[in-house]
């Protein structure tokens, strides 16, 4: 992996010393210092394009703040290392500037912090997959591209397993869509679906990678209560006949109703409630699960939880990903996981990347969990020898 190119903005001379001197003992050589505020504007105007941003935040003026989004006019920084000198009421706030700036914050850190802090944090960064010649060529993707890929079959199901925290066991996946371009190889989502909903080719899209999913996991005979969770489009659930296109597909590959469960976003089932609330209803009569995604953002209500016929909430990832920094974040997710298991409602927390987060979550009665520090997405062959290693690691923390 190629070393990323950092920029940093520090406080103080000799803290730009110390934090430079750990970033070398750690194998990081392409450092940029921003030794004031004007010149970290500079340098990412000269500079263009960085991989991370190591900024500090200090009291009592904050002035950083808006640096964060400045330097991104004149360049390019995907990931953000904040170090922090403001009282911990402020963090959210501080890390939702970062998200609107189009940063991915690997972490908040105090001083003093560690090496080993630094190091965590660091880990995190995940560089963007493929060449340059490759990206360009996903953004110029026509729609009648993405249908002939459509009818030739390139869609494939990816899975990101799902685990109980409590126990560690797995007990499903969620079905993602890739395309296995011919020349590009496994493109993401990205790639291709803003053009394959505004083009109506969502619909054959979803229908074939879960016909395919649903083949593929009979065939491996998991256990019985593995299920499989799909995400369901807007445009989907709008048409009156959705529900009967499940239902013949899950008699025709003989899989049972109540092993698969449908991901719906609330915003979509306002696009036409009566006829979305219609097929929730012929899906839950089928025994399927209904999920309600992205759970506690955007128009997420306990109004909409009491009124639709969900099985599922899945917790927005910035829950989990806040929880170590946001104490109304972890009173937020201790008050709903023991609400849903009243209610008789599964919780799933998305977006578990690290160790601190699953404790935290385990302590708080999460159920359910998925994420990054369990896998990624995987293909099919992965996802059975990734079971296979996760089984071994169950049974050593057994024996231990």
């Amino acid at each position: 992996m190629a070393q990323p190119k950092i920029l940093i903005s520090q406080d103080h001379p000799l803290a730009q010393q110390a934090l430079a001197a750990t970033l070398k003992s750690l194998g990081y050589s392409r450092l940029f210092i921003a030794e004031t505020y004007q010149n970290a504007i500079d340098l990412a105007r000269d500079e263009g394009n960085f991989d991370i941003f190591i900024c500090t935040i200090t009291a009592p003026n904050a002035h950083e703040l808006h640096l964060l989004n400045q330097i991104q006019t004149y360049g390019r920084i995907n990931y953000l290392l904040l170090i922090n000198e403001m009282p911990s009421y402020l963090l959210a706030p501080i890390r939702k500037i970062a998200n609107n700036c189009q940063y991915t914050v690997l972490a908040e850190l105090g001083k003093p912090f560690t090496k080993m802090e630094v190091q965590s944090a660091l880990l995190k960064y995940r560089p963007d997959q493929g060449n340059e010649t490759a990206k360009a060529a996903v953004d110029t993707f026509p729609a009648k591209v993405i249908a002939n890929a459509a009818e030739k079959n390139q869609f494939i199901p990816f899975y990101q397993p799902k685990v109980n925290l409590q126990t560690m066991e797995v007990i499903g996946a969620e079905i993602l869509m890739r395309w296995n371009h011919p020349n590009w190889g496994i493109l993401g989502p990205g790639a291709f679906m803003d053009i394959a909903k505004r083009f109506g080719h969502i619909d054959a899209m979803m229908l074939d990678i879960l016909d395919q999913a649903l083949t593929w996991t009979t065939e491996q005979q998991f256990d019985k209560d593995f299920k499989l969770a799909v995400n369901v489009d807007a445009i989907q659930l709008c048409k009156p006949d959705f529900h009967k296109k499940i239902a013949e597909m899950l008699n025709d590959k003989k899989f049972p109703g109540h092993n698969l469960i449908l991901e719906v976003t609330e915003c979509g089932i306002l696009k036409s409630p009566i006829v979305c609330m219609t097929n929730l209803i012929q899906l839950r009569l089928l025994d399927c699960g209904v999920s309600i995604d992205d759970f506690g953002v955007g128009l997420s209500s306990l109004q909409r939880v009491c009124d639709l016929p969900c099985t599922e909430l899945k917790l927005d990832m910035s829950f989990a990903q806040s929880i170590p920094y946001n104490q109304r974040s972890r009173l937020a997710v201790a008050n709903m996981a023991k609400l849903s298991k009243e209610m008789d409602i599964q919780l799933v927390a998305e977006g578990i990347e690290t160790t601190e987060q699953l404790h935290l979550l385990q302590k708080m009665g999460c159920p359910v969990g998925q994420g990054y520090l369990f896998s990624p997405p995987v293909s099919a062959k992965n996802l059975l020898k990734w079971l296979k290693h996760h089984e071994k690691y169950r049974s050593l923390k057994k024996n231990n």
